[in-house]
């Protein structure tokens, strides 16, 4: 239960913070859950607990960012996404103090990597980067891209797919792409509602590193 409130405070500092992102963490955990758990069945090694935390905290770096350049509207400047490009370190640095495993913390610190290389904050490509990771990146987009931010409105959840799908082998890992076309329905449900989603009651037992 502790551990739950100190989750929840953390995300409520991050949605003052930036008010486009309401409940953004809350949605790339439940669609990371769901997806996680359709790769899991098919024998992909998901760690649950692991994603659970990962996912709900991925952003936590933005406590550090400017509101200013979170809430921008029109295109950030370069030196501005420089300093956005910096939340995925400060955030598992955050994680680390609060004494989150060495599995969360690489999680959160490479979950803007791109399958191709071209992502940040290490450059690192494809199997390389820790399979959670890569979870977590299609979510993240996934919910981005059907969310309205201060620079554009949202897409459909239907258009949000064909971009994820495109960009397989690029941005996403390709193999990831028949477990995507299967879950997408209950992720289009969800996008369709964004209704309050509630933090995942039971997967904390990798909190705090135990």
């Amino acid at each position: 239960m502790e551990a739950e409130k100190g989750i929840e405070s953390l995300i409520l500092a991050i949605e003052m913070v930036d008010d486009y992102t309401k409940g953004h963490s809350k949605r790339v955990q439940e669609y990371s859950l769901l997806f996680g758990e359709t790769l899991k069945r098919a024998g992909y090694p998901v760690d649950l607990d692991v994603l659970s935390t990962s996912s709900i905290l991925h952003d936590v770096g933005k406590l550090q960012i400017p509101a200013a350049i979170l809430q921008k509207k029109g295109r950030l400047t370069d030196e501005e996404f420089e300093v956005i490009k910096k939340h995925p370190v400060v955030g598992a640095e955050i994680a680390e103090k609060l004494n989150y495993s060495k599995d969360i913390i690489s999680t959160i610190y490479h979950h803007h990597e791109r399958y191709d290389g071209k992502g940040y904050p290490s450059q690192i490509a494809g199997e390389n980067i820790p399979f959670l990771s890569r979870v977590i990146t299609v979510c993240d987009t996934f919910d981005a891209l059907t969310s309205n931010r201060s620079y554009r409105n949202a897409l459909t959840p239907h258009q949000a797919k064909e971009i994820i799908l495109e960009n397989m082998g690029t941005q996403f890992d390709p193999s990831f792409e028949p477990y995507f076309r299967q879950v997408y329905p209950s992720l289009e449900e969800i996008a369709l509602n964004k209704s309050e989603v509630q933090i995942a009651p039971t997967l904390f037992s990798e909190k705090y590193g135990s």
